[in-house]
């Protein structure tokens, strides 16, 4: 963004109006004097109508062909009270929802009072018979498809064909809006959902995602098990994150708050890096979440805290209860001595964001 804090300097010097002056006719467009441009416009997000509340997502992983054939089950929430008096526009809105999703394949909808949809390789566009009627209503709706080594979002690393040292695994990386790469979502940061998540993968293989795990069970394939996970926060898709494979993991001590709960501690890397790796790179995080929690007066709000590290992952990002960072961050004992003090920052840097950014938003405050 532009510096008006900067042209208003250059204006002073120069003797020339300031454009942000109360009797500008320019004023009017501005209320953050001194942090943006004097004509800029205010924008905001717009209000859905009908509004994902929450997700559940079946993921099916087929590492030999590199495909996602994915269940996602969105409950969708009536934001508007629609009459027959409504305007047109709003009973448009009513009956109308818009998903994100990338060139998927097999694309098929269904769910309570869907009439149909149309799907044009960016949108799927599900239409339903009538509107809900009265705010607050919730319908469920279906969408199944499939998704074959997508170009950004979900990234695949295959032992025999890709980094064959890592092992083979699935991790997503979406800052900003590339969760619709592989996942049939509203892919924008105004809509927040609850989440719940179902991973299916090889059984030897480790499933983790947003929240806490419920269960991990064997599929109805043999040799195959699905890992269900839970988040009861509102999350939007951009702080959504699956990682699925062959990953080194490393187990440090509960973080132990002020009331005595205890949030558990785990690090997850690719193959090629040691336990002993992690704990070194991450081991100043349980008292991290501690001394924040306390700089703060406010407890982390995650029940559990977990980091991975990953090729593929563009610096780090804080996905709600799994952060995820890129692997050049993995240190051992002779880098830790030169780089580990950039380590700790970053760390605490993205454990800020479980409160700013993730817990609290603007649209929450």
């Amino acid at each position: 963004m532009p510096c008006h804090c900067a042209h208003e300097r250059i204006n002073a010097a120069l003797g020339l109006e300031s454009a942000a002056d109360p009797s500008s006719d320019k004023a009017p467009h501005n209320d953050l004097e001194g942090f943006c441009e004097a004509d800029a416009v205010k924008h905001y997000a717009p209000n859905l109508v009908l509004e994902p509340v929450h997700i559940d997502i079946a993921a099916d992983f087929d590492f030999t062909a590199t495909t996602l054939h994915a269940t996602i089950t969105h409950t969708v929430r009536s934001n508007r009270t629609v009459t027959a008096e409504s305007s047109e526009a709003l009973r448009d809105a009513a009956t109308t929802l818009e998903l994100n999703g990338v060139s998927f394949d097999n694309v098929k909808v269904t769910g309570d009072g869907v009439a149909g949809f149309e799907y044009d390789g960016q949108i799927i566009a599900v239409k339903f018979n009538g509107p809900a009627t009265t705010k607050g209503d919730e319908r469920k709706i279906v969408i199944s498809y499939s998704v074959q080594r997508p170009v950004s979002g979900l990234f695949w690393n295959i032992a025999e064909r890709d980094l064959a040292t890592n092992g083979t695994y699935i991790i997503t990386d979406h800052e900003t809006e590339r969760a619709r790469y592989w996942l049939a979502t509203v892919d924008y940061p105004t809509v927040r959902t609850t989440l719940t998540f179902h991973l299916t993968a090889p059984e030897h293989m480790t499933a983790v995602a947003n929240g806490i795990e419920v269960s991990a069970k064997p599929a109805a394939v043999a040799g195959r098990k699905t890992t269900s996970w839970h988040l009861d926060y509102p999350c939007p898709s951009y702080l959504l994150c699956v990682a699925v494979g062959d990953f080194t993991v490393a187990e440090d001590r509960d973080a132990v708050l002020d009331d005595g709960r205890k949030i558990p501690v785990k690090y997850y890397a690719t193959k090629n890096y040691s336990a002993e790796e992690l704990m070194i790179t991450f081991k100043a995080t349980p008292g991290m979440i501690e001394w924040i929690s306390k700089r703060f007066m406010f407890d982390m709000p995650w029940f559990k805290y977990s980091q991975i590290a990953s090729p593929y992952i563009g610096g780090a990002m804080e996905d709600i209860s799994l952060v995820t960072w890129g692997s050049f961050a993995i240190v051992n004992a002779r880098h830790a001595r030169d780089f580990g003090f950039l380590i700790d920052a970053v760390n605490i840097h993205e454990m800020g964001h479980s409160f700013f950014g993730d817990a609290t938003v603007v649209r929450y405050v």
